[in-house]
C-alpha cells in the first residue's frame, strides 16, 4: 500500500481547500491522472497523481482544508515509489513548463487542449478567429486558434507534433477556462504532453508559444486592479460567481483579510445604489439616452472588448479623487540637443524624442517623492511604496490606446530609453506586445504632443496614484534679460490621487519635473 500526499504547492501557499474528489475507492489511476481539485489563494488546479495503482481509500472529503505532507489517497501499487522516481528522473525543465491542461489518451495518443487558467479575475474568453481546420498538420506551438480575454488577444498553441483531430469552439463563441477548445492526433504518444498540477504564478503566460512570431498579442490599454488584498478560498469561489473584483473590496478581518460577509456587504451596497467601490459598468448612474433617430438617420457598432473594458475601468477610476496641477515648461533646451544628436541616435538604432527626457526627469523627480511612485490600499488602509522604477507609456494604436511598461528606467540612460521605447512602440502597433510588458507600472505618461494640442487632464492609470500628461511644444514670446525671446513651451498637467498626495506636495513636483527639464544639460551631468 502506499500513500499520496499534497506537493508542495508554490511560495506563500501553506493550505488549500478541496473542491472536488476526482478519484473513485476501486478505480484504476495512472502517473498524473488527475485525483481531486483543490482551491488556494491563487488558482484553482487538479493535483495530478505521481503513483499507479488501485485506489484503496480516499482520505479527504469535499472542503476540506489541507497542507502540503498531508495523505490525499491510499492505494495498492507495486514498484510505485520507483515508477514516480523514474518518471521524476526523466523529467526536464522544458518538459515541466509546459501547458498544463491538456489531457492524452494514451490508446489512441489524441490529445485534449482545454483553457488553461488565465489569471485572477479572467474566467473564460471569446474565440475571435480559427486559425486551423480538423485534418490540418500542425507542429507543436503552432497557433491554432485566437482566443480575447479583456486582458489581452492570445493565440492558444499546439501543445504537440501531429494532426488536427477536431475544433471544437466556433467563432465567436465565449468559452471558459476548462473549456475543450480542440483536439490533436499526435503523433506518437512521446509527443504527448502529460498532465501536471500548474504552478499557480502562471497566468496568460503559459499559452506563450516559442515562435517570437505568435507572441500573445496584449491589447489591455490600463492596468489591472490591485491584487494586495487578503480573501480564502471559499470568499474567491463566491467571488468570481458573483462577478465581483475583489480588489475593490475592503476587508473588515485581522490584516484587512476579505471575509464572505465583506463580499456580501458590498454586493448588498451596489445593489442598493451605494456610493462604495466599483461601478458596475459604464452605465451606472446615468439617465437612459433619447432615441437619437428621432433627429435623425443613426447607425449602431458593437464596442469591442477593450473599448469595453476601457470605458468600465475608465467610469470607476474616476471615483479616485483627482487633482490635477499644471505647469508651463521652457524645453528649447531639449528641442536643440534633439536636433544635434537625432541622427546619430537613428543610426546606432534608438531615437531621440522629448519623450524620453520627460520618462528621464519623472525617474529623477518620483525618487525626491516616492508618493508618486506608489499604491494605495484601502483594504488596508496603506500605502504601497514602490523601490523600483518602471514607467507606462501610452501608445497610439489602431486598437486603442495600450499602456506598455518600460522596466528599470533608473538603469537606462537617455539612448537606452529611446532605443527600448522604440521597440516596444513597435511590438505595440504591431500587436506583439506581451502580457508581461503591459504590467508592473509605478507611474504613466501620456504625450499627446506629436498630435496638438494646448493642454488636458488624464485619468490616474489605477492603481498607480500619479498620471503625467504632456501636450504639444509651442514656440512663445519669453520676456529674457530685457527683451521677449523665442522659445519652446510646453505644457505639463500632472494628476494624482488626493488620498494620498497633498496639493503642496503636487506642486513641489511639477516645480522639480520642470526644473529637471529646463536644465536637462546640467541634471543629466550631475
Amino acid at each position: 500500500m502506499a500513500e499520496l500526499k499534497l506537493p508542495h504547492l508554490g511560495e506563500g501557499i501553506d493550505s488549500a481547500t478541496v473542491i472536488g474528489i476526482i478519484a473513485k475507492t476501486g478505480s484504476e489511476i495512472g502517473i498524473d491522472d488527475p485525483v481531486i481539485e483543490i482551491e488556494t489563494d491563487k488558482a484553482v488546479v487538479p493535483v495530478p497523481s505521481t503513483l499507479k495503482g488501485i485506489v484503496e481509500k480516499v482520505i479527504v472529503k469535499d472542503g476540506d482544508t489541507i497542507k502540503p505532507g498531508d495523505t490525499i489517497l491510499t492505494l495498492s501499487t507495486e514498484g510505485g515509489k520507483a515508477i514516480a522516481e523514474e518518471k521524476s528522473s526523466q523529467s526536464t525543465p522544458q518538459a515541466e513548463s509546459k501547458l498544463v491542461t491538456a489531457t492524452t489518451n494514451s490508446a489512441s495518443s489524441a490529445v485534449e487542449f482545454r483553457l488553461p487558467d488565465l489569471g485572477e479575475g479572467i474566467e473564460g474568453g471569446t474565440v475571435i478567429g480559427i486559425i486551423l481546420k480538423a485534418g490540418d498538420s500542425v507542429k507543436k506551438d503552432d497557433p491554432v486558434l485566437e482566443l480575447e480575454t479583456d486582458k489581452a488577444v492570445i493565440p492558444v498553441p499546439a501543445p504537440c507534433d501531429g494532426s488536427i483531430k477536431d475544433i471544437k469552439v466556433k467563432d465567436g463563441q465565449s468559452v471558459k477556462v476548462g473549456e475543450h477548445l480542440f483536439t490533436v492526433n499526435a503523433l506518437s504518444a512521446v509527443n504527448a504532453p502529460v498532465t501536471q498540477a500548474p504552478n499557480e504564478s502562471k497566468k496568460v503566460e503559459e499559452l506563450k508559444p516559442v515562435d517570437a512570431q505568435v507572441t500573445p498579442v496584449a491589447i489591455n490599454s490600463i492596468a489591472a486592479p490591485s491584487k494586495d488584498y487578503a480573501a480564502g478560498p471559499a470568499t474567491r469561489k463566491l467571488a468570481r460567481e458573483l462577478g465581483v473584483d475583489l480588489s475593490f473590496v475592503g476587508g473588515s478581518a485581522r490584516g484587512g483579510r476579505i471575509t464572505i460577509e465583506d463580499l456580501k456587504s458590498y454586493v448588498k451596497s451596489a445593489m442598493q445604489g451605494g456610493s462604495q467601490g466599483r461601478p458596475s459598468s459604464s452605465r451606472a448612474n446615468l439617465p437612459p439616452l433619447p432615441n437619437f433617430s428621432n433627429f435623425g438617420p443613426i447607425r449602431r457598432e458593437k464596442v469591442s472588448k477593450l473599448r469595453k473594458t476601457v470605458s468600465e475601468r475608465m467610469t470607476s477610476y474616476w471615483t479616485i479623487p483627482h487633482v490635477h496641477q499644471f505647469n508651463e515648461i521652457d524645453v528649447t533646451n531639449i528641442i536643440e540637443l534633439q536636433s544635434k544628436y537625432a541622427k546619430d541616435f537613428k543610426d546606432m538604432g534608438s531615437s531621440l524624442s522629448l519623450t524620453q527626457f520627460i520618462i528621464k526627469a519623472m525617474v529623477e523627480t518620483i525618487k525626491l517623492f516616492p508618493a508618486f511612485n506608489a499604491s494605495f490600499d484601502s483594504a488596508t488602509d496603506e500605502i504601497i511604496y514602490k523601490d523600483y522604477y518602471n514607467i507606462g507609456v501610452a501608445v497610439d494604436t489602431p486598437s486603442g490606446l495600450i499602456v506598455p511598461v518600460l522596466k528599470g528606467v533608473d538603469k537606462m540612460s537617455i539612448f537606452d530609453i529611446g532605443k527600448s521605447l522604440k521597440e516596444l512602440a513597435t511590438k505595440t502597433r504591431d500587436r506583439k506586445v506581451s502580457v508581461d510588458d503591459l504590467q508592473g507600472a509605478g507611474i504613466t505618461l501620456s504625450n499627446l504632443g506629436g498630435i496638438g494640442g494646448t493642454s488636458f487632464t488624464p485619468i490616474i492609470n489605477y492603481p498607480e496614484t500619479a498620471i503625467i500628461g504632456a501636450s504639444k511644444s509651442l514656440i512663445k514670446p519669453v520676456f529674457i534679460n530685457g527683451e521677449f525671446k523665442p522659445r519652446h513651451i510646453m505644457t505639463l498637467c500632472v494628476a494624482y490621487d488626493h488620498r494620498v498626495i497633498d496639493g503642496a506636495d503636487g506642486a513641489r513636483f511639477i516645480k522639480s519635473l520642470s526644473d529637471y527639464l529646463e536644465n536637462i544639460e546640467k541634471s543629466l551631468m550631475l
